[in-house]
């Protein structure tokens, strides 16, 4: 069975957010020195037998990758400066420290997921490890546990230009590189590496326009657009705030104020308001796969609503998705051309309904001239959105 090391190191990473980050790494260290001092291991095989833990958690939950490289940077940062046993050979020309140690084990483990990764059967987990394992490499890059050198390598490869081979890379490959330069390339892109980094925007650049897949076009338009704004840094999201209602107690209505000619106001309908995007200016000419494509590059859609007179050059609609990341991605893509038209993303307006008072139900999205109110009312038909 598993040590009782390994079966505590996994119940701290589980419990791991970024809200319990420090609490949970100090528990983490000291479990580590814990282990090394009352038994007669050294931090070496602790190191050996804890690594790939953190890189196998990392892997599998590709969203909390920076969570778990932040771990690795902090541990990288404070090893040597332990008065421990760390069980390494001073005289050895290439691990001489706990710290070089634990970043070699790191880049092992990288590399060897890295050039396994064709070799494995194309599934779900395999797919998700291997945007796992891109993630963790571009987060450790930005944090300098990763060489330059093995970044560009990686690149290189996925792009197929390592070889002489003519083969365009593959739908996967272009979407890991994607998520590889959105979180490195700020980092990547500076003028001593300009000679590489423009030969892979170049490449890039050219499979935007002749890509048979619309999705991986977008995603790709997408980084060009990055590079063009400088890279800026992802919008982050406001934590979410519940407000307990008491035992006993009816819940209080929703009330709305106005403010700056906008109506806001708080409770069960901000959410959704948050997960929606309100398009305009969407080609009637365009079919609806190329839509679908559009939107589902950035998230899942839950629900949408398209409405206007499919006669008239463009039309608008309303779509929920399943997470407020993926709502901000699609706004963020504010005036892209989509047909023969660009599309304006924007964000609904929560309004007033006849009573002041807005109950915690279905809404139905109503435009309204420049901006767009959700009018919630009573639950029913008319208020669902197809």
């Amino acid at each position: 069975g598993e040590s009782t090391l390994v079966r505590k190191v996994r119940g701290i990473l589980n419990r791991l957010t970024p809200e319990k980050f420090d609490r949970l790494f100090q528990e983490l260290l000291r479990q580590l020195i814990t282990e090394v001092r009352c038994s007669s291991t050294t931090m070496k095989d602790v190191l050996t037998t804890v690594t790939p833990i953190i890189f196998d958690k990392a892997l599998s939950e590709p969203a909390f990758s920076a969570t778990y490289a932040e771990v690795c940077s902090s541990l990288h940062s404070c090893l040597d400066k332990i008065d421990i046993n760390s069980g390494e050979d001073p005289e050895d020309p290439i691990v001489k420290t706990s710290k070089q140690r634990f970043q070699a084990l790191l880049l092992d483990l990288c590399q060897k997921e890295h050039m396994n990764m064709n070799d494995q059967p194309v599934d779900k987990r395999n797919k998700l490890r291997r945007l796992g394992n891109i993630t963790l490499i571009a987060e450790l890059f930005k944090r300098k546990l990763m060489p330059e050198q093995i970044v560009h390598i990686v690149v290189q490869r996925l792009l197929n230009m390592s070889t002489n081979t003519q083969d365009e890379p593959s739908e996967e490959d272009i979407e890991t590189v994607c998520r590889l330069l959105e979180t490195a390339g700020k980092r990547m892109d500076r003028p001593a590496a300009a000679l590489y980094i423009d030969k892979y925007f170049s490449k890039l650049k050219k499979l935007s326009c002749k890509h048979s897949s619309l999705r991986v076009r977008f995603l790709i338009m997408n980084i060009l657009d990055m590079r063009a704004k400088g890279w800026p840094a992802k919008k982050s999201t406001p934590k979410k705030i519940t407000v307990p209602v008491q035992k006993h107690q009816d819940p209080a209505p929703l009330r709305v104020s106005r403010s700056a000619g906008c109506l806001k106001s708080t409770g069960l309908c901000d959410e959704a308001a948050q997960k929606t995007v309100y398009i305009t200016g969407i080609d009637s000419n365009i079919n609806s796969s190329g839509l679908d494509e559009f939107l589902e590059s950035h998230g899942k859609v839950v629900k949408k609503s398209m409405c206007g007179n499919p006669k008239h050059p463009t039309q608008y609609g309303f779509f929920e998705f399943d997470t407020v990341e993926a709502a901000n991605a699609v706004r963020d893509k504010d005036k892209t051309l989509l047909g023969n038209h660009r599309v304006q993303c924007s964000k609904p307006v929560l309004g007033r309904s006849r009573s002041g008072i807005l109950p915690g139900s279905t809404g139905k999205y109503v435009a309204a001239g420049p901006q767009v109110n959700v009018m919630l009312g009573k639950p029913g038909k008319e208020n669902e959105i197809k």
